[in-house]
């Protein structure tokens, strides 16, 4: 007995999706979060900003 393997057909990519704006990688910093920040050191400010950047790069993203 022969046995066929059939590959599953590629979905057609979907004409109706809309493009973003974008075109990096971007994050939403809520304002508290940047409010917070600015009333903080400078050290800890830095920090902030590097845990941000992080995040971002974690998602695959550059600034």
């Amino acid at each position: 007995m022969t046995t066929t393997i059939t590959r599953p057909k590629p979905k057609k990519a979907a004409a109706a999706k809309v493009q973003s704006p974008y075109k990096r990688l971007h994050v939403i910093i809520p304002i508290e979060d940047l409010l917070w920040a600015s009333q903080q050191k400078p050290s800890v400010t830095q920090l902030w900003q590097e845990c941000w950047t992080a995040d971002l790069m974690a998602l695959g993203g550059c600034l």
